[in-house]
């Protein structure tokens, strides 16, 4: 049995353990990963401990692995991979620093985020639950920053965070995932925190896709950030920016590249060009987002 103590990555890694065990596809257990999770075929029992909420791993089949030696940072899951118990006691986050703090807020906020801001589908207990969790991520957000050591603000910014990816609200929904997926890219190659990623590339990509999320940008800037209803186009540019303002000047993450500590060497974005090109990657929930298009949103985030 395995026993992971931490944050999503401690789970993670813990999951890989417990697939690459007993994996036998292949002689090198990165295959596993890099291909999504084919080839696990079982897993060592694993149980969750955390300690700083932010991925939802306590409570899904998931994992995501960074290998800075080869640049990469890959996704993957299985049904043997869902923890056996996790135990969410708030008290155990109280001592995070404050960057951590901020990073669990705004990894759940655009998990839900993934799942939600997409099409309209009168998919109603999906909506109003996303809307829910993105109304708590936002006051106790506010409140948690404000006072560190608020039970009441630790243990619903915990509660949030399993919710916002244990799979319920993605049931009859389409999901889009093209913000972790570039994300991932600044960790593998900038060494950035993956919420900090998410800060600076989700915007851009509301940008990138405003015509065809254009509609429920409008009705979570309504439902959400309470803008009165009116012209569509202009509730969702503005939801677009009261996005971007609740993660700067609330959660103190702030939503340009050059704002962290990187290079001024942008090579790289041309090697992750090349990559989703040779992949034949399409991201975005319509597929609309082609290699040529994550450079420019990366360019763009910086």
């Amino acid at each position: 049995f395995l026993l992971a103590v931490g944050g999503g990555s401690v789970a993670d890694g813990t999951k890989f353990i417990a697939a690459a065990s007993k994996y036998t596809a292949t002689s090198d257990p990165w295959d596993m990963v890099t291909s999504g999770g084919k080839g696990i075929v079982g897993a060592v029992p694993l149980g969750c401990v955390m300690t700083l909420p932010a991925t939802g791993s306590e409570s899904n089949n998931g994992a995501v692995l960074s290998r800075r030696k080869l640049n990469m940072k890959c996704a993957f899951n299985s049904q043997f991979l869902f923890p056996q118990f996790s135990i969410l006691d708030p008290e155990t986050t109280m001592s995070l620093p404050t960057r951590q703090t901020a990073n669990g807020v705004v990894d759940s906020f655009v998990h839900v985020c993934e799942q939600y801001l997409t099409v309209c589908l009168n998919a109603d207990v999906q909506d109003r639950y996303s809307e829910a969790l993105l109304n708590v991520l936002i006051d106790n957000g506010k409140l948690v920053m404000s006072n560190p050591h608020s039970y009441v603000a630790r243990s619903n910014v915990m509660w949030a965070a399993t919710q916002a990816l244990n799979k319920w609200i993605a049931q009859g929904v389409v999901q889009d995932w093209a913000t972790h997926m570039i994300g991932h890219e600044l960790t593998a190659y900038l060494g950035m925190d993956h919420a900090r990623t998410l800060a600076c590339i989700q915007p851009r990509v509301l940008r990138f896709q405003f015509e065809d999320k254009m509609q429920k940008l409008a009705q979570m800037g309504n439902r959400v950030f309470g803008l009165p209803m009116g012209n569509v186009p202009s509730m969702a540019m503005k939801t677009v920016e009261l996005i971007e303002d609740f993660y700067e000047n609330t959660m103190g993450t702030p939503t340009h590249i050059c704002q962290y500590k990187v290079g001024d060497d942008k090579k790289w974005i041309e090697e992750v060009v090349k990559k989703f090109t040779d992949q034949k990657v399409l991201l975005g929930e319509n597929k609309k987002i082609t290699p040529e298009v994550v450079g420019r949103i990366i360019e763009d985030s910086y």
